[in-house]
């Protein structure tokens, strides 16, 4: 009877070990295997975030970061299926248990402090912070300092990187949190809030679509970051076909085409060039004159213009244009006409009419001016010689 029962619990402990031995190597299935047998690549992400990710009202998703997530499907033979998550709960659901998604994608910034405890991929989309505002209210708005004041609301959508970096960069703003990021700058627009930190992929697609908001400084962001796949660590396996991926289509031309599909700025390799004018008129609207006879001289001067300071009144004989880099410069003209310069914004200037310049900006304004000119002509001439 002892032996018998001896053998049983042999036999029972047997099995329990067996199928504790089967659930661990289940554990442990390679991340890309498991995938596969299930037939589908389940895909965290906000839906909030044009145009990188975005959810419609019937479920759809649609943006940059949506075709990055199909083509990784595409590389492993399966469907894509795509799982809400939400900023706020973007870490705890990446390491919930059972586990909710293979990995996570859309607008996710590479950091420090989510390497620590998860895994990143190479960055595959450059990024920055900037801010939206109402363009009635762009020239307001052209430092750090200009938004960091008590007057100033600043809206921002919680548990992310713009509420961290509102929180740290603006303490002296009024800071205002709302739950729905996609909502914020239709809230700016209609005066509720006067600014949204966002990021420089996110702020061309708002201001595209609302002629009411501009982003002063777009082409100057706060921080430079990337965006890559986030994941939960030990799926090395899927981890390295991400980065394939990745690494591909950087090769292929893939990734600049896909920047391209949604108006992103391509970041690697190659040379990044923005025409600012090809014209034949000054900023008047007036017909530049022909070249001029004789020898040339080509003249570059850079010139700097403390806040408030203004130009006394002269004309140019010579044909000249320039690329204001720092602030701002209002040029105005003997009738009052006005075209005012922001920094990173190319100006042809007037020849032959009497105007000057002002800096009615808050800091000091740096122009680089070109002068087409010829030996012995003078680059300008005082309106009092005239």
């Amino acid at each position: 009877m002892m032996r018998q029962t001896a053998i049983r619990l042999w036999l029972l402990a047997f099995i329990l070990l067996s199928l504790a031995a089967g659930c661990s190597r289940q554990d442990k299935q390679p991340a890309i295997q498991r995938i596969q047998h299930r037939g589908t690549l389940l895909v965290g992400t906000t839906g909030d975030y044009r145009p990188l990710s975005f959810r419609e009202d019937d479920g759809t998703y649609w943006g940059f970061c949506i075709d990055m997530a199909g083509e990784i499907a595409k590389r492993l033979a399966v469907d894509v299926v795509f799982v809400p998550t939400s900023w706020p709960t973007l870490t705890n659901d990446v390491l919930a248990e059972p586990q909710a998604f293979d990995l996570a994608i859309g607008g996710i910034t590479i950091t420090d402090a989510r390497r620590e405890t998860m895994s990143m991929s190479e960055g595959y989309l450059s990024n920055g912070k900037t801010f939206i505002c109402r363009a009635s209210d762009a020239g307001r708005y052209q430092t750090l300092s200009d938004l960091d004041k008590p007057e100033v609301r600043v809206l921002v959508n919680p548990g992310g990187l713009n509420e961290q970096f509102a929180r740290e960069n603006l303490p002296h703003a009024t800071l205002l949190v709302h739950p729905l990021n996609a909502e914020i700058p239709k809230m700016v627009a209609e005066g509720e809030a006067d600014v949204m930190i966002t990021e420089i992929t996110e702020a061309p697609w708002y201001i595209e679509s609302d002629k009411r908001l501009a982003a002063p400084l777009l082409d100057k962001p706060f921080t430079h970051s990337e965006v890559g796949v986030l994941m939960r660590r030990g799926q090395d396996d899927l981890m390295n076909l991400v980065n394939e991926t990745i690494a591909d289509m950087k090769a292929d031309g893939s990734l600049r085409r896909l920047h391209e599909k949604y108006g992103l700025v391509y970041a690697y390799g190659g040379v990044k060039s923005k025409e600012l004018f090809r014209t034949s008129q000054s900023w008047d609207g007036a017909e530049l004159p022909d070249y001029p006879v004789g020898k040339p001289e080509l003249v570059a001067i850079r010139y700097e213009f403390g806040p408030g300071q203004k130009l006394s009144l002269h004309s140019h004989p010579v044909l000249n244009f320039g690329v204001l880099v720092q602030g701002e410069l209002t040029i105005i003209d003997e009738e009052g006409h006005e075209k005012t310069v922001h920094a990173g914004e190319g100006v042809v200037e007037m020849v032959g009419t009497i105007h000057h310049g002002e800096n009615r900006g808050k800091e000091t304004g740096i122009l680089y001016m070109f002068y087409a000119s010829q030996e012995g002509m003078p680059l300008s001439v005082p309106a009092t010689e005239q």
